[in-house]
């Protein structure tokens, strides 16, 4: 199936949901759905999993997709509106049922795109599982319904801002198979219950704290997602990557997002906490540029410490978009900050490269001879084109190198191995962080031996283990450092 295919069958079925004003019939309206639905799991994959999709194919794939959950959840909310609830309890409890999944897929557009809900989504959701809830004669849970609203409830609970595309639906994924074993409960248990939600309010799940049960509220546990989870935990810390994760994923991200997840959703252990920055940040307001992608930061150092010498070779390996940000026109405007991050407001059509993760460079307007070294950590779209993005600062002083790998047994230059750029950074007693290096992740081999050369002198040093790892560049500890003779 190709993308042309899946473009023509959503459109298709787009246009078949909008071409009539008269309610479809419940049969018709889940054969839609059914026969779509693999060209919309196709879509959130494609736009999810390609690390460096082209702006404009990514631009229709989501435009495409939104279309067309928004006529089916009308058309749905439509026909549900309008039928005898009288009729057949197991084929109103499949489309109901039909009816949160595709809000909850909804969702999940806005999520993957980095940008709010609809105002009055969760006003939608609630009343689409009252409906049902009053329906007469349908079992909600044992039609699907709980699973498909806490599935939305549950993702709704997660910062998305910081999180990757991928890593969004593997989540979501997640959260189909563990919400099938969970029932929405009216009756509050004190030993039992962590989250509810109050269907009369246009707001997601909240944890419990100091309240007053109300007949509004539903509640549940999630006792078993993360028992799950403690059990990623775990083998991840024996440096297992748990099946629960597709091949290739690094095992300081993998365990990063199991830890998001239990400071998120955890009862005891470990204590329920939110993510905090490690400082408070001042509010400014400074202009600056930036240079993002591996090889662009490296250059953009190297032009920095040595200005002096003539340009050397630019080793852009990142392909489109791994460029500068441009003129003052695409300047970033720094509006609060502090020793290890700031916050920054970006033209979103002039930065379509800007995702969690990113590698940047920055150097303020008014003192271009000093660079920052971060990385983009959130980001979320403003209703105006802008968009607002969390950076962490990884050094103020990074220094360029270049790696070779060499011959673990000989300690020569490995064969036909070429050196390659990348970033030294010095020890940080203030965070408590060893010395690494930044560098390509196509490059690197575990435990590897490398020669590291400076501007004044060379090194041998050996490669520890993987702080981070994203799609161009990893961050790794370094084992030993010694001069070479």
């Amino acid at each position: 199936m190709t993308n042309g295919d899946t473009f023509s069958a959503l459109r298709a079925a787009t246009a078949r949901l909008d071409s009539t004003a008269m309610p479809f019939a419940l049969t018709e309206l889940m054969e839609i759905d059914q026969s779509s639905r693999s060209h919309a799991d196709a879509f959130i994959h494609l736009y999810a999993h390609t690390p460096e999709l082209d702006a404009e194919l990514e631009e229709q794939l989501w435009q495409t997709l939104h279309a067309y959950l928004q006529s089916l959840n009308h058309a749905y909310a439509s026909a549900l509106q309008s039928i005898a609830l009288k009729q057949d309890s197991d084929l109103l409890g499949r489309a109901f049922m039909h009816r949160l999944d595709n809000l909850g897929l909804l969702a999940l557009c806005h999520y993957l795109r980095y940008q709010p809900l609809p105002d009055d989504f969760w006003l939608k959701l609630h009343a689409a599982y009252q409906m049902v809830e009053e329906a007469p004669g349908i079992n909600v849970a044992g039609a699907g319904c709980d699973a498909s609203y806490l599935r939305a409830l549950m993702l709704g609970t997660v910062n998305h801002t910081n999180m990757l595309k991928w890593e969004i639906t593997l989540v979501n994924s997640w959260l189909q198979r563990w919400c099938q074993d969970l029932m929405l409960a009216k009756e509050y248990d004190v030993e039992q219950h962590l989250f509810f939600v109050d269907l009369l309010e246009n707001s997601g799940a909240r944890r419990m704290r100091d309240f007053m049960p109300m007949p509004s509220y539903r509640y549940w546990n999630v006792d078993n997602m993360t028992s799950e989870l403690e059990h990623m935990q775990q083998q991840l810390e024996v440096d297992i990557l748990p099946p629960d994760f597709g091949e290739g994923i690094a095992l300081p991200t993998a365990m990063r997002l199991v830890e998001q997840l239990l400071a998120e959703w955890s009862r005891t252990d470990p204590p329920y906490r939110r993510q905090r920055r490690l400082e408070d940040r001042d509010g400014v307001s400074k202009s600056a540029q930036v240079v993002h992608g591996i090889f662009n930061v490296c250059q953009h150092v190297k032009n920095l410490a040595f200005a002096s010498l003539s340009p050397a070779t630019n080793y852009n390996r990142d392909g489109i978009g791994s460029t500068a940000t441009g003129g003052k026109e695409n300047s970033w405007i720094i509006e609060n900050e502090s020793k290890f991050g700031f916050g920054a407001v970006v033209k979103a059509d002039l930065n379509l490269w800007l995702n969690p993760g990113r590698l940047i460079a920055l150097d303020y307007e008014f003192n271009p001879d000093l660079t920052v070294v971060g990385v983009v950590r959130s980001i979320q779209q403003q209703s105006d084109g802008n968009c607002y993005a969390g950076i962490e600062v990884l050094s103020h002083t990074p220094t360029y190198v270049l790696l070779q790998y060499m011959d673990d047994d000989t300690g020569l230059e490995a064969g036909a191995a070429e050196s390659f750029p990348a970033l030294y950074l010095a020890k940080d007693d203030d965070r408590d962080q060893p010395a690494m290096l930044v560098m390509p992740s196509f490059q690197f081999l575990e435990s590897g031996l490398y020669q590291l050369r400076t501007q004044q002198q060379t090194y041998l040093v050996r490669l520890g283990d993987i702080v981070e790892q994203q799609y161009d560049w990893l961050r790794v500890k370094i084992n030993t450092m010694d001069k070479s003779a």
